[in-house]
């Protein structure tokens, strides 16, 4: 696990001091407020900037490992030391905000997690690239109802785009 320390000043351009007076003043300075950044549990080195989310009070087992693993190391040609797996069962109070500024990735997949991505107003096009300024995200079904070669395949299409891979 990582911990680092993010200042307020930089979620917001400026800041505002209300006094007992009736005026607003605006504060500058980095000697505002410290906050901790959260912690993770989670697996990978992010080499290549990629998370993928997925949430199971069971962990990744079985053939959900295999097809991963086969998806990372054969499909995508990348090993997977090469991402970041989190499991949102154990980092339950994540949010994206706290995804994004603690691995700093340029592509997220999320496995499945719809009560997550609710609750992050983010929107749930299945198998849809969404390309923000810094992030491009990709929303897909839990990783065991890929189970067959049809199913297989409108993933694979969907990672390709994703990762821009021909």
């Amino acid at each position: 696990m990582l911990s680092e320390e993010i200042q307020l000043f930089d979620l917001f351009d400026e800041f505002y001091l209300i006094n007992d007076e009736p005026k607003i003043q605006p504060v500058k300075g980095k000697e505002i407020l410290k906050i901790t950044k959260r912690e993770f549990t989670f697996t990978g080195t992010n080499k290549k900037k990629t998370v993928f989310v997925y949430n199971d009070k069971n962990q990744l087992s079985g053939n959900d490992t295999i097809m991963l693993e086969n998806l990372v190391t054969k499909g995508i040609k990348w090993s997977m030391e090469d991402i970041i797996i989190i499991n949102l069962f154990q980092n339950e109070f994540a949010t994206i905000i706290d995804i994004k500024d603690f691995f700093k990735p340029e592509q997220i997949i999320f496995w499945g997690c719809e009560d997550f991505l609710a609750s992050n107003k983010i929107p749930q096009r299945l198998h849809e690239v969404l390309k923000g300024k810094e992030l491009k995200v990709l929303t897909v079904n839990e990783i065991k109802t890929y189970d067959s070669t049809e199913q297989k395949t409108i993933l694979w299409k969907s990672i390709q785009n994703l990762l821009e891979i021909k």
